[in-house]
């Protein structure tokens, strides 16, 4: 049994390593949950200068690259064991979070490293020091050797001097070298480990004799397939025996004539015999022994054990269900990822650094729905003022609304830009000192006539409101637009009749003759007194008048303030 646990834990690794490598469904099934666990972190903070600092960290630390190696390790090995190299700040940078946090010590991390669990342990006997040992690769020995970047360097520094003179002398096994590892500097991670288990069971633990068995049945099928051409020739020479043959069927000459042309190698295969030789080819069952029937089960097995969601025939509420699970799965992983090594990490470089405030960092949302819902939603909140521009690219991008705080200072500095001028829209935004341009594009102080019993406020100034004036206009506009609304129709209806008539339509008009029928009512009601609408269709269908300046102004007011077509404004 102990055997067998150490196996579980150490062989696993290997084997699904093996696995993922060769067997292309178990390798599609990692790369999936890896592809959308890998999703962007945001920091939330309302210190924006702390959230300035760990976007900044986040990236320079290369967070977003280590996030799809934790993951293919957290969902291949099952264990995930993280190594933290540190470095320091220019000293101008470092001095100023001396004076505005008072910040401890200037040291920050700056690489993490996934180890590979098989070689990672922990060494007998007591005559060793240090309680973690891995094994350091000779690519990562040349690297830093020769490093690239100045995290490299960095990181070569950081490494106890042991480990610093077997680098740059080149020493050390065959394989690489030994690190002793500080026990403080290393991070775990398990997939769905219970508290009594030494380490993590892979996902792909459970499928492996079902790998091994459908990779053995293939090796069969290419065995078969490759000696599939020696089918079996069966000649039958002489026949039965009988009275009339003497009892012997069999022609001796006839046997070693066909002998001698079987051994043969360098003439063709023909047979030229008497009507007591038959021939005829043995050919295996072919479909039987290739066909796809065996590999069903198995099939199934693996599917099922993978809990694949992007192939199979399920139905659409099964599918629903699967893809549920398989996001709650990826949360969990998230999860794991941000308390078991990124929160740490980041409240450790809080108390460095003397941040007060600790941000948190989330992951987006994994969302397999249609993102258009979400679209429209913060469209509209950008519409009305609710955010910004910016914050509704942002959103949009990230599927996330920001914060109270981000909003606020969002909004005071869109103000600011408002009020120098800059994203002012093209219908209701003009400045409250009257300078920019009125609702209709006309410049303003250009004599335009304004209504006299209509007070309007642009979108987004501070101007005083009546209450009582609103009320009246609210009365006023209710009991007209009642009225002129029942009196419409039948101005419709007698352009209707008009144009049916004079044009000899028949059945409903096309969106062309509409357009006409349209544009003929509106000529009618914004030209005509309201009491002769009805008897003026005649004489406008006969030669349409021009609607004047100052009424195609009045309309345009009437139909940018109460947002209203223009049939509706006359």
């Amino acid at each position: 049994m102990r055997h067998n646990l150490h196996f579980l834990t150490f062989g696993s690794f290997e084997l699904c390593i093996r696995a993922w490598t060769g067997f292309a469904p178990a390798r599609n099934a990692v790369e999936v949950a890896v592809e959308f666990s890998s999703q962007p972190l945001h920091v939330k903070c309302d210190n924006e200068t702390v959230r300035k600092f760990f976007t900044e960290w986040l990236r320079a630390a290369q967070i977003p690259q280590l996030t799809r190696q934790y993951f293919r390790g957290y969902y291949r090995e099952g264990s995930v064991f993280t190594y933290t190299s540190y470095g320091q700040f220019g000293t101008p940078y470092y001095t100023n979070f001396q004076n505005a946090f008072g910040a401890k010590e200037n040291r920050v991390p700056i690489r993490y490293e996934i180890l590979n669990p098989a070689n990672v342990f922990v060494p007998t006997g007591l005559s060793f020091p240090y309680t973690y040992v891995r094994m350091l690769s000779t690519w990562e020995c040349e690297r830093l050797r020769n490093p690239v970047t100045p995290q490299d360097k960095q990181v070569y520094e950081d490494l106890p001097k042991e480990a610093k003179l077997q680098i740059k002398n080149g020493q050390g096994n065959p394989e690489g070298i030994y690190l002793n590892l500080e026990p403080e500097r290393l991070r775990f991670s398990f997939y769905k480990k219970q508290n009594w288990e030494p380490l993590g069971v892979p996902m792909l633990w459970p499928v492996l004799p079902s790998i091994e068995w459908k990779l053995a049945l293939t090796k069969m099928d290419k065995a078969l397939a490759r000696t599939i051409d020696h089918a079996i020739l069966l000649v039958t020479n002489g026949e039965p025996p009988s009275k009339e043959n003497g009892g012997n069927g069999i022609n001796q000459n006839n046997i070693a004539r066909l002998q001698a042309l079987l051994s043969n190698q360098t003439i063709g295969r023909v047979l030229v015999a008497d009507y007591s030789t038959k021939a005829q080819w043995l050919v295996p069952p072919i479909q039987e022994i290739l066909g796809p029937q065996k590999y069903e089960v198995v099939n199934r097995d693996i599917q099922e054990g993978l809990q694949s969601i992007l192939t199979g025939d399920d139905k659409f509420a099964n599918a629903q269900i699967k893809a549920k699970i398989f996001i709650q799965r990826l949360e969990e992983g998230q999860r794991c990822f941000l308390d078991d090594f990124l929160l740490p990490e980041v409240q450790n470089i809080c108390k460095t650094m003397g941040f007060r405030t600790v941000p948190s960092i989330a992951f987006q949302k994994i969302d397999l729905q249609d993102e258009s819902t979400m679209a429209r939603i913060v469209t509209q909140l950008g519409q009305i003022g609710i955010l910004t521009g910016p914050q509704v690219v942002k959103a949009i991008e990230t599927q996330e609304l920001p914060t109270k705080s981000e909003m606020e200072s969002g909004q005071l500095e869109w103000k600011k830009q408002r009020e120098d001028g800059l994203y002012e829209p093209l219908i209701g935004g003009q400045k409250d000192d009257g300078t920019a341009a009125g609702p209709n594009g006309r410049p303003a102080g250009t004599g335009v006539k304004q209504s006299g019993t209509r007070k309007s406020s642009p979108i987004g100034t501070k101007a005083a409101v009546d209450i009582g004036e609103l009320a009246r206009e609210a009365a006023f506009s209710t009991k007209t637009y009642t009225e002129c609304l029942r009196e419409s129709g039948a101005v419709v209806a007698a352009v209707d009749s008009a144009l049916r008539k004079r044009h000899k339509i028949k059945g409903e008009f096309n969106d062309a003759q509409q357009r006409v029928a349209d544009a003929l009512v509106l000529k009618v009601v914004s030209t005509q007194p309201r009491e002769k609408w009805v008897t003026s269709v005649a004489s406008v269908l006969d030669a349409p008048p021009v609607v004047s300046n100052e009424v195609a102004e009045e309309l345009d007011a009437i139909s940018t303030e109460y947002q209203v077509d223009a049939l509706d404004a006359a």
